[in-house]
């Protein structure tokens, strides 16, 4: 692995164990169940990582994934800011991973954007988690921009995205 590793998430169903990057993106290995129940990291180590990004953007901006979760069998992956340059804020937040196209699907509708904030500050340009509610399936982000405090935040979206 020649990225540092920011999360990981395994996926009992499969046994696929996925990991969020500094730059690389998503990479997983898929069967690794056995490996996992012996506790030899090492093993782990020495196995072939499939760099899963279709869909995350270039890998020039930068893949920076900082949380993953599964929700109703779902893998969902966190894109953030690639700072300091911020060249990614068109791609950032939540995406969800659609298994049959190999593909990630972002998860971003339209911001009613905040009265108390300038039009000439972005908004979603580091978002740092994130949740879903397993009742209603709302989605949460947090969201932090160190140029203008007003700005950051939390965000929800009560129709996916």
């Amino acid at each position: 692995m020649i990225r540092q590793v920011l999360s990981a998430l395994y996926d009992e169903s499969d046994g696929t164990l996925y990991i969020g990057t500094h730059a690389g993106g998503v990479a997983r290995l898929v069967g690794l169940g056995a490996a996992i129940d012996s506790g030899y990291v090492d093993l782990v180590d020495a196995l072939e990582w499939e760099w899963i990004n279709n869909g995350l953007g270039s890998l020039a901006t930068g893949l920076v994934v900082p949380e993953m979760k599964i929700f109703n069998g779902t893998i969902f992956a966190l894109l953030t800011g690639d700072a300091p340059n911020y060249t990614n804020k068109d791609i950032t937040g939540i995406h969800h991973w659609d298994r049959e196209d190999e593909v990630w699907i972002i998860h971003r509708g339209v911001l009613q954007w905040p009265a108390a904030v300038h039009p000439d500050f972005d908004l979603w340009v580091y978002p740092t988690s994130f949740d879903i509610d397993t009742t209603t399936g709302a989605m949460w982000m947090t969201d932090m921009n160190s140029y203008n405090y007003l700005a950051s935040g939390i965000w929800k979206s009560v129709d996916g995205g």
